[in-house]
């Protein structure tokens, strides 16, 4: 049987939601209401919608069966990964984000594949947040398989930074 794999898919899952709720100022991000919808509204200027789809597994179930999409590897929304921040703030959400996709992804672990997310700004970390969630036996120690990188960072760094390489 061929299963079908949508590999590009974003999720906040709902403790990601409440940290931000609680910490969002430090990242330049608040949870607002317009009209009876919620949105995160970026610093200031980039207004995002925070719908079921974006933050339950269970809202994407019925749109994956009449799409016949068996599963779907879900990371954070582009704008989690906060660049821009410090890079403990960076680990943090991070860490608070991959340990909540793991859980989210878990409730169905033959419909959703969870993949990390790391802080980019210090490579040494975002390698050892994405080592440390290995482990040989079960393929991750934390349910995560991988990180995708979706953005140039820094000044002028790209993939190809040799500082993205660090030795773990």
């Amino acid at each position: 049987m061929t299963r079908v794999i949508d590999m590009h898919n974003h999720m906040v899952a709902p403790e990601v939601v409440t940290f931000l709720e609680r910490e969002g100022e430090r990242y330049a991000t608040r949870i607002i209401e317009r009209e009876g919808k919620r949105f995160f509204l970026i610093q200031d200027a980039a207004l995002r919608p925070l719908t079921d789809r974006i933050s339950q597994t269970e809202a994407r179930l019925g749109d994956m069966d009449a799409e016949g999409v068996d599963i779907q590897a879900v990371s954070c929304v582009p704008f989690l990964m906060y660049p821009e921040v410090t890079p403990e703030l960076g680990l943090t959400i991070a860490r608070i984000n991959n340990d909540a996709l793991v859980a989210a992804c878990a409730k169905y672990p033959d419909r959703f594949v969870p993949l990390a997310s790391v802080p980019l700004q210090d490579p040494p970390a975002a390698a050892a947040e994405l080592a440390g969630r290995r482990d040989p036996a079960k393929c991750t120690r934390a349910g995560t398989r991988r990180a995708p990188v979706c953005r140039v960072l820094g000044s002028g760094g790209g993939i190809a930074d040799g500082g993205l390489h660090p030795s773990v």
